[in-house]
């Protein structure tokens, strides 16, 4: 089974180059998985680097709740990296790396706490970061209540006098602004026939769910997982493994069994970053502009 990757559904010109993060009509409809990320200058060119495999029964809505959490002013909850810093593909590498490693542990270690790591949901993380034992932060409060005005990140400044914690400040601030005009995604879709490719050798049992699926259209069964969220599951975790094997890491876990499935990413390929050369050639030499893996 193939799983084909698309951009975002904008209808006018280039749709790497002309979707609207704030335009909603430029968000799919369905269910289905998404890769997002942000589009940045790397090297003097402007490509995609993901971020997130995730997946939902709503991709509009889903998509969009990133954004609104991601760009400035969004409360989002989910760690952030120095995105700003960002400028050359060593810079990607070591992201990735961060990203690897803070995946690595769980709950508040702080082994995960590295470098390019500059925003985490507890109150350890800034104490380790700025050694102090000081911070106020209130865990799972979101990012806002660390850079607001008078948030805990002034606080630390104006009471303890802590200089780094106006950088750190500074660093957020910048690094959630990288969204406001570049957030980007890509997405397949289940309720799409064009996303998916039912080869003679496809596994049973994701043609099984997918045609269940098809069916009653049922992405839950309850609070029990329906055809269609197993489905995506599976296809979620074989994406990221996938993207792995081109250096890409995507950060949270991914659930289902390992699957023998490939991911086309041909129609993404040239706004994709490439930290693997990833270009196909034939025996002559000649480049073929696909990526499927």
């Amino acid at each position: 089974m193939t799983i084909r990757y698309n951009h975002p559904p904008v209808t006018i010109g280039n749709p790497f180059q002309n979707f609207n993060p704030n335009d909603l009509t430029h968000y799919p409809n369905g269910a289905g998985i998404y890769i997002y990320g942000f589009k940045k200058l790397i090297d003097g060119d402007k490509i995609f680097i993901p971020l997130y495999v995730g997946i939902s029964k709503n991709l509009k809505s889903r998509l969009w709740q990133h954004f609104i959490e991601e760009r400035s002013g969004g409360n989002s909850k989910w760690y952030i990296f120095d995105y700003d810093s960002i400028n050359t593909i060593s810079d990607v590498i070591e992201l990735y790396k961060d990203m690897r490693i803070s995946d690595s542990f769980k709950r508040i270690n702080n082994n995960r706490f590295t470098n390019k790591l500059i925003w985490f949901n507890h109150r350890e993380f800034f104490n380790y970061k700025l050694r102090t034992i000081q911070s106020n932060y209130v865990s799972h409060s979101g990012v806002l209540s660390s850079i607001l005005n008078g948030g805990d990140l002034d606080y630390l400044n104006q009471n303890h006098k802590i200089k780094q914690a106006i950088e750190l400040k500074d660093k957020i601030i910048k690094a959630k602004k990288v969204f406001d005009d570049d957030f980007y995604f890509v997405y397949s879709s289940i309720d799409s026939r064009n996303d998916i490719l039912i080869q003679s050798k496809s596994d049973l049992e994701l043609i099984k769910l997918l045609q269940n699926y098809s069916v009653s259209k049922q992405y839950m069964n309850g609070r029990n997982n329906g055809p269609g969220r197993s489905f995506c599951e599976k296809i979620e975790k074989a994406t990221k493994l996938k993207l792995k094997e081109i250096k890409i890491e995507t950060a949270a876990k991914a659930h289902g069994s390992i699957l023998n499935v490939s991911i086309d990413l041909s129609t993404i390929h040239d706004c994709l970053i490439n930290l693997n050369d990833h270009t196909f050639n034939d025996k002559n030499g000649n480049y073929i502009k696909q990526l499927v893996l």
